[in-house]
């Protein structure tokens, strides 16, 4: 399953596509369950996309933003 990340520059909130079903879901970042999904997300080049390639990263982007 490949999942893709949607997230605008300094805000909590992420849409994740689900590649094989297209399903997207909203998610806040405090919420566990966004950080397992996000957790697997890979980039969409086509719009834009940020990649986290790891939950570091994203926490590492998360406290740069102050968010």
């Amino acid at each position: 399953m490949k999942l893709y990340l949607n997230i605008a520059p300094c805000t909590r909130l992420a849409t994740v596509t689900n590649q094989d079903t297209n399903e997207v879901e909203i998610f806040e970042f405090n919420s566990t369950r966004a950080l397992l999904k996000i957790e697997d997300a890979v980039d969409n080049h086509n719009n834009g996309s940020r990649t986290f390639a790891n939950m570091e990263e994203l926490y590492i982007h998360l406290t740069t933003c102050g968010v």
